[in-house]
């Protein structure tokens, strides 16, 4: 009649041999065997929530149960909140004809995906819409962004990234070039990367941008 027990408590141990450290079963929940993941962000120093926990900052390292699907929620100060999944998908073991109920139970037939999880966040300065005047509304917006980097809030990278995500909102997508946003756009990005180079200064960058936008402004 002690067979039976002593075959379970036979089982659980050997499971703990095979994967030493790997499971946990806290309040009745088996979370399984873990995967280590990478959590990026751009920019960096984001704030990291997972499942509603505050975990660390970007960029971080962390072993997440495979067996589950993880919300990841970054934020940061003058950013809008991303939030993204780490999801269980079944890999190449997956497809073992035979399978074994134990390593089924710990994630073994399952990654999260993505391994790597990279994200841009959006700037809070990219607006909800382009307004009457989208020209106005651009300048006031990456005006701004050029108030942030004069200050330091932001490095050259990240005032590139948001200038860019500004653009990318009000620029048309059928646009063929013959549009005086997309030219003014195009003479702000090189204004950008002479400020990423070291050409030109923060200041110099903002005085340039004014006169790239009231040029093509006079021209509506």
């Amino acid at each position: 009649m002690k067979i039976l027990p002593l075959l379970i408590l036979a089982c659980i141990g050997s499971a703990s041999l095979l994967f030493p450290g790997c499971t946990s079963f806290e309040e009745g929940t088996f979370e399984g065997l873990p995967q280590k993941v990478i959590i990026l962000s751009f920019p960096t120093e984001a704030s990291v929530y997972i499942n509603g926990v505050a975990t660390g900052i970007t960029p971080m390292e962390i072993k997440l149960a495979r067996k589950l699907t993880h919300e990841v929620r970054l934020e940061k100060k003058g950013y809008n909140p991303a939030v993204k999944y780490f999801s269980p998908v079944p890999n190449e073991k997956a497809d073992n004809f035979i399978r074994f109920g134990l390593e089924r139970d710990l994630g073994f037939y399952v990654d999260l995906e993505p391994g790597t999880m990279e994200t841009e966040m959006i700037s809070g300065l990219v607006p909800v819409s382009t307004g009457a005047d989208p020209f106005k509304r651009f300048a006031q917006r990456a005006l701004a962004a050029d108030e942030k980097l004069e200050s330091n809030e932001i490095t050259p990278m990240e005032h590139k990234v948001i200038i860019e995500q500004i653009i990318k909102f009000f620029l048309d997508p059928t646009s063929t070039g013959s549009d005086p946003f997309e030219r003014m756009a195009q003479r702000a990005l090189a204004a950008d990367e002479k400020l990423e180079s070291g050409e030109i200064t923060p200041m110099e960058h903002k005085v340039i941008i004014e006169q790239i936008i009231n040029f093509f402004h006079h021209q509506q």
